[in-house]
């Protein structure tokens, strides 16, 4: 059964209640499907039987596809109708049981249609013999088994479901040609029809000295042997809103160079193919790369393990996987990326989410990695480090509700607390006439939104005004935002229902946010949502100007051996004439400058998440790069560079966003509060 362009390109949110409800309303629902009931035991008994005890799930399954309604209406003929099916020979996918028959007196008043029901999947239900384990759908004739294609094994549920929704071809390594796309099917042909086809992925292209694929995500990476591959990602029994709405996220990005396809997250370290090389710096040879790190937030697999861990208490396993000396990951050459599918943040058993409970970040400024040469001193039970650290420091986020998933792949992994720990009491000394830049990684809203990531100059105050509650969205602290925390508040929460699975705030265009569809902004900010979008484009448009200021103070005031790629080349940070290479005079303060720049830039609605920190971590930059002090002087020193004819085009943005009202005073009160 071909469904619409809406269903391709989707996962839907588990089908939790699959494995426990389905067909179990009204009788014994406990035996396993290691013993099926015979196929000659088991007959038939029509989808009335099963509609009748199962109420919910049949409301769900109406909104579905495999209900066949034609424009939401359900006293529809279907699209196909009987009579398509019946002209196409199509009945066994679009109606296999003849199920149409009983749409009649059970649920469509005097219209059928060709229908997918109870027991096309889930087998013949006299004897009501359905098992309540998480494997596959057929769980009463045991028609389905587990077998193979080509060399490749798959499940029972997998079989079942692609008996009309085709995927693997016959060697098991390439994808079927679905029956509607060929030129000789009846119609609908064409790949608006495509479904499974879609879902095959292929291997990246990993290739260069660092290892980058240069292939984007053809389909969505499975386990084609899971008793659960397809319900992992999709409910049967109802819509695929929450798909549709993954399928166009960051989550499911099927860019090259983004982050669940950039490199081959495999990689161990140990095996060279295809990984790139990383320099031991306690030897100086080359070595093939260790991800291992990197795998707790850009892999499905590494990221379930990560919270199951931190959910579960296990502390042990929890700090391997973020420190990478533990991989719940085989290297493997032509390794298939990842996106962040349903079952890294749900469990499959219930749909719940893997809550880790109140995230404490580590933050680490690190060189490179490394290998066994280098002293280990984060792994309890002494695996091989894979980076050398400098400086640490941490941060205990609150309790945000489910947005606790959120915080351990958005809060950053080195912060401006590790940059002054440098030579802090550490048993190595830190050379800043010679040292690497390390930065805070990408997408660290909630590092913005808890002031956990600048560089924070001394002397200076960070504290947010009381006006600020973005970071109590989701909270009874800002009623009617949900309950879920800032994150799922704003990202996900939505008061009337509908898409949330799309983790967009606002709706934008390459050069302008045009719609603001959380729900939860109108909550404080009183204004249409085309005047609301007006609003944060214009604080868009003044921190992008204010950032290119910083920038031009940046470049001068630094070193000539500065470098903005990340821990690839050693730098000095001292400004001319100092001498002292422990970084206390300039070297400290600079890098501090040059590392917020790269969070600022990195961090795309950090003038939504916290807008009144980043805009004192830009002011207090600019500060100390124009003349080495901390002085208020940046609001004569914008003045001064935009008095040439033509000013610097960031001249009027700059200043409307980071002094009142764009005007210099020269004192503590021009620093944005």
């Amino acid at each position: 059964m071909k469904e619409n362009s809406g269903y391709v390109h989707s996962a839907l949110l588990l089908a939790a209640f699959l494995a426990g409800t389905a067909l179990a309303g009204c009788g014994n629902s406990n035996e396993k499907s290691t013993k099926p009931a015979t196929a000659t035991a088991a007959v038939a008994v029509g989808m009335s039987a099963c509609t009748t005890c199962h109420s919910e799930l049949t409301s769900d399954w109406l909104a579905g596809k495999h209900a066949n309604l034609e424009n939401n209406d359900l006293y529809s003929p279907g699209n196909p109708t009987n009579a398509q099916v019946a002209a196409g020979s199509c009945a066994q996918c679009h109606d296999p049981l003849g199920e149409s028959r009983y749409l009649i007196s059970g649920l469509t008043g005097n219209v059928s249609r060709p229908v997918i029901g109870c027991e096309a999947c889930h087998g013949p239900g006299s004897l009501h013999a359905n098992a309540g384990d998480s494997g596959g759908i057929s769980r009463l004739s045991g028609t389905f088994v587990s077998t193979t294609i080509g060399a490749t094994a798959v499940s029972g549920q997998y079989a079942l479901c692609v008996s009309c929704h085709e995927l693997l071809d016959s060697s098991g390594t390439g994808t079927a040609a679905p029956t509607h796309d060929l030129a000789s099917a009846t119609a609908p042909t064409g790949t608006q029809y495509v479904i499974t086809d879609t879902h095959f992925a292929t291997a990246g292209t990993y290739s260069d000295a660092i290892g980058n694929n240069s292939r984007t995500v053809s389909g969505y990476a499975m386990d084609f042997s899971s008793p659960s591959v397809c319900t992992n990602c999709h409910d049967p029994h109802g819509t695929a809103d929450v798909a549709r709405d993954w399928a166009q996220s960051l989550h499911a990005d099927k860019t090259s160079d983004h982050a669940w396809a950039l490199y081959n997250w495999t990689c161990d370290g140990t095996s060279a193919t295809s990984c790139g090389t990383s320099t031991d710096l306690g030897t100086g040879t080359a070595l093939p790369s260790n991800r291992w790190i990197c795998q707790r937030c850009h892999t499905t697999t590494g990221f379930a393990a990560h919270m199951e861990a931190l959910a579960s208490g296990d502390t042990v396993a929890a700090d391997r996987l973020l420190m990478g000396t533990a991989s719940p990951m085989t290297f493997t050459q032509a390794w298939k990326p990842e996106q962040l599918q349903c079952k890294g943040c749900h469990t499959i058993v219930t749909g719940a989410i893997l809550n880790p409970g109140a995230y404490t970040a580590a933050y680490l400024y690190w060189a490179t990695f490394s290998r066994a040469s280098v002293t280990n001193t984060f792994d309890p039970v002494g695996n091989p480090p894979v980076m050398q650290v400098y400086a640490r420091s941490s941060f205990q986020f609150p309790d945000l509700g489910t947005s606790n998933i959120c915080v351990p792949c958005h809060s950053g992994r080195n912060n401006g607390a590790a940059v002054h720990n440098l030579n802090a009491g550490g048993a190595t000394t830190i050379d800043f006439s010679n040292l690497r830049f390390g930065d805070a990684h990408r997408f660290t809203s909630a590092g913005t939104m808890f002031r956990t990531i600048g560089y924070e100059y001394s002397g200076r105050s960070y504290e947010n005004p009381s006006s600020y509650k973005h970071d109590k969205v989701g909270t009874s602290a800002v009623p009617n935002t949900g309950t879920g925390g800032p994150c799922v508040g704003c990202h996900m929460y939505r008061a009337s229902g509908g898409s949330n699975h799309l983790l967009a705030a606002v709706s934008k265009t390459a050069s302008a946010i045009t719609n603001v569809s959380s729900e939860v902004c109108f909550v404080c900010h009183a204004n249409t949502s085309t005047t609301l979008a007006k609003a944060a484009d214009d604080e868009r448009l003044a921190y992008g100007f204010a950032k290119n200021a910083f920038n031009d103070y940046l470049g001068p005031q630094l070193a000539t051996g500065v470098t903005t790629t990340f821990a690839t080349t050693t730098t000095n940070w001292l400004t001319p004439g100092d001498t002292d290479t422990t970084g206390n005079i300039t070297g400290r303060n600079n890098l501090g400058a040059l590392f917020n720049s790269r969070y600022l830039s990195s961090e795309r609605g950090a003038y939504i998440h916290n807008s009144k920190y980043v805009k004192r971590l830009i002011y207090d930059s600019i500060d100390w790069l124009d003349d080495n002090q901390m002085n208020y002087t940046v609001g004569s020193s914008l003045t001064s560079a935009c008095t040439p004819s033509p000013p610097p085009s960031w001249c009027t943005g700059a200043k409307t966003y980071l002094l009142p009202n764009g005007v210099r005073t020269g004192a503590s009160a021009e620093r944005p509060y």
